[in-house]
């Protein structure tokens, strides 16, 4: 049984450090691309106010309404409450 584990042993540790390297050059790839999505990922955000329509928001951003209400999921323009946080599309 000595002679089993001595086997298992040396064909274990040549396969283990042929992943590593493979993982640290697919690692370094990825990190070249978050510079492209970075602006995407911070959308434009407004919290409604009292007093707020969805045209006087879309206004002040420079959308449209319908926009604004594409970019939020809104089906009626009038049913906005305050407090509720928008993406304002670019």
């Amino acid at each position: 049984s000595t002679t089993a584990n001595d086997a298992t042993t040396q064909p274990t540790a040549s396969p283990t450090p042929v992943p590593t390297p493979s993982a640290t050059a697919r690692a370094a790839t990825p990190s070249a691309r978050p510079a492209t999505p970075s602006p995407r990922s911070t959308p434009h955000l407004y919290v409604v106010q009292a007093k707020d329509s969805l045209s006087s928001i879309a206004a002040r951003f420079g959308v449209t309404t319908q926009a604004l209400m594409a970019a939020n999921g809104l089906s009626n323009p009038n049913l906005i409450n305050i407090g509720q946080v928008l993406v304002i599309p670019d």
